[in-house]
């Protein structure tokens, strides 16, 4: 590997670190990545022989929740709060981890983590960039006239159409993966 640059993801999931470099760096977002953070959807699986929606299919009731809320099109923090209260009210005190011990606390920022960079709920995922995508839009909306003049900043407007563009891209990528 060159000298000051890292792998942006490391297939090996404990990162490729040389002795000299700086193994934080080195760290990618996944959870794999943070071995000392319980991640219920990475240490279990769910039940093959476990009816769908009973309470022995913990981990498919929890997977269920997320896609159902995903494909009502609820925003992130939304399944965020919905899977960690879920976990803590219902499932949590079932739990004996054999690393994490009785009871393992799930972060929420582990579970955003999960959400986010598992590949597991791709569709979350991309609801994030949409929400991403009206965020810069807003922001580009709120800063496009001088206020003093009431004319238009032209390297906001510019943004605002780069913005938008590449929006009106990502949605017909989304539009065809949904197909």
């Amino acid at each position: 590997m060159a000298e000051g640059v890292a792998s942006a993801y490391h297939f090996d999931g404990a990162g490729d670190a040389s002795e000299e470099e700086d193994e934080a760096h080195c760290r990618g977002p996944q959870c794999s990545s943070f071995p000392d953070e319980f991640c219920f959807f990475c240490a279990y699986e769910r039940d093959p022989n476990a009816e769908h929606g009973t309470a022995s299919d913990l981990y498919g009731s929890l997977q269920s929740l997320v896609e159902t809320m995903s494909s009502q099109s609820r925003e992130f923090p939304a399944i965020t709060a919905a899977v960690h209260s879920a976990y803590r009210v219902q499932i949590q005190h079932l739990i004996s981890d054999p690393v994490f011990g009785t009871a393992p606390a799930w972060s929420r920022k582990s579970i955003i983590r999960h959400l986010t960079y598992s590949n597991q709920f791709k569709g979350v995922f991309r609801a994030g960039v949409t929400q991403i995508f009206h965020s810069l839009v807003d922001a580009h909306n709120r800063n496009m006239k001088d206020r003093a003049t009431g004319q238009i900043i032209e390297s906001e407007r510019v943004a605002l159409m780069s913005t938008l563009a590449t929006y009106m891209k990502w949605e017909a990528f989304s539009k065809q993966l949904s197909k």
